[in-house]
């Protein structure tokens, strides 16, 4: 039986409300520092809806190009780490693009002046400025796609993903898939998300699944994930990328790894429109099958990078499946939720977080779960609080699990 093609990480970039590039997230990790504060970019007086974690846009011109414009950064730093070589006479056809896509925010020249007219928000005229912006600018994701291919030499297939929360984490999947199967020597994998914009915010909202600061808190302590004192999750927005290879690929050029994608695992609950099985049953299912496919059991896990949105049904099943997965590990193995950090970037949340646990693989570290003060009974983990704790870090589970129970889980191993 023919040996398995392994799968390198030999680049990785990153946008989101800790900063632009790694440098400024490996800072921001190691000093305990969250990002979640007032919306500045729209008008957002009056709005219920006040804090985000938005990811800095310097340079962006007007207009609805906050995703677009975060994923080239961040595939731009990826590629530039992984020191890729332009393919020579025309883009590769061994090159292939997977891509989680969200939603692109409403443009800020849309909604400019919308709080300062006395009359409210006029939903449906933002609405239709909306649909009307992204017909005039071909924000579509294949347009996106077009653009990271070209940007990266990629002639191959080109794959948008979009799996609620999990996406992320399943265009990884589906990436390392392709390599194993020799569809592709390279994969530009990864995520971006930008719905910090009122009609994507008041879609939350009317979900009753976003958290709110009390009169005089700070924005930055609202995000509080699997803490008793938790009511829901903040939005956030950026990207994240991240250069897949095959190991001979990756010898032959003489390129440098940074870490293994060792697993990956996706399942779906079917439970409900929004909500996960309670019991987590669909999230164990897929962090067993990622498990499996990295020939890792659970104690080879140092620390599994969770879910962790902030919302008390969530992170109760996240909890929950956990339990179901690792046993009596489960009150051992390091966990940590980083979103108390970043805001919730929904489709692209795990290809972040799998960004952010690579840097953990080779900085020896694990992030904080920020504002964690008072624990769940019901959600009995380990959770790393305070500055974070240096260490051997060996294997990281990652999981991303979004509405309607779409699970997606990857494994993440030191080079």
């Amino acid at each position: 039986m023919a040996r398995r093609r392994e799968v390198w990480i030999s680049g990785v970039g990153v946008v989101s409300a800790l900063g632009v590039g790694v440098a400024a997230h490996r800072a921001a990790l190691a000093a305990g520092r969250g990002g979640i504060n007032w919306i500045r970019h729209f008008p957002s007086s009056g709005f219920p809806v006040r804090i985000a974690g938005e990811a800095p846009a310097a340079g962006l011109p007007p207009g609805p190009g906050r995703l677009h414009y975060f994923a080239a950064v961040a595939l731009a730093e990826a590629l530039d780490q992984a020191a890729l070589p332009r393919p020579e006479g025309g883009d590769d056809a061994a090159r292939a693009v997977v891509w989680a896509v969200g939603k692109p925010a409403l443009p800020v020249d849309a909604m400019a002046g919308w709080a300062a007219t006395g009359k409210g928000w006029d939903w449906s005229e933002l609405r239709r400025r909306y649909i009307r912006s992204l017909q005039e600018k071909q924000l579509t994701p294949a347009d996106l796609l077009r653009r990271l291919a070209r940007a990266g030499g990629a002639g191959g297939r080109r794959v948008a993903c979009y799996t609620a929360c999990a996406s992320g984490n399943d265009a990884l999947g589906m990436g390392k898939r392709m390599i194993e199967r020799g569809e592709a020597e390279v994969v530009l994998a990864g995520g971006a998300d930008s719905q910090v914009d009122p009609l994507s915010l008041l879609e939350f909202e009317l979900l009753a699944a976003l958290a709110h600061p009390a009169p005089g808190e700070d924005p930055a302590t609202v995000c509080r994930p699997f803490d008793q004192r938790r009511s829901g999750f903040v939005v956030g927005e950026g990207a994240g990328a991240l250069v897949l290879e095959s190991e001979d690929h990756l010898r032959r050029r003489g390129g440098e790894p940074l870490a293994r994608l060792a697993g990956y695992g996706s399942s779906l609950d079917a439970f409900g429109l929004t909500k996960c099985h309670p019991e987590g049953r669909g999230a164990a299912a897929a962090m067993r099958a990622a498990l499996a496919d990295a020939g890792a059991t659970p104690t080879a896990v140092d620390y599994i990078n969770a879910h962790g949105t902030g919302t008390v049904l969530n992170d109760r099943a996240e909890a929950a499946a956990i339990h179901r997965v690792f046993g009596a590990a489960a009150r051992e193995v390091a966990i940590s939720s980083t979103k108390a950090m970043t805001g919730h970037l929904i489709a692209a949340a795990s290809a972040v977080e799998a960004v952010l646990s690579v840097l953990g693989l080779e900085d020896g570290f694990i992030p904080p779960s920020l504002n964690y003060r008072d624990p769940d009974p019901e959600c009995d983990l380990n959770v790393v609080t305070g500055r974070g704790r240096r260490g051997p870090v060996r294997m990281v589970l990652s999981n991303g699990f979004g509405f309607g129970g779409q699970n997606a889980c990857v494994v993440l191993a030191r080079a």
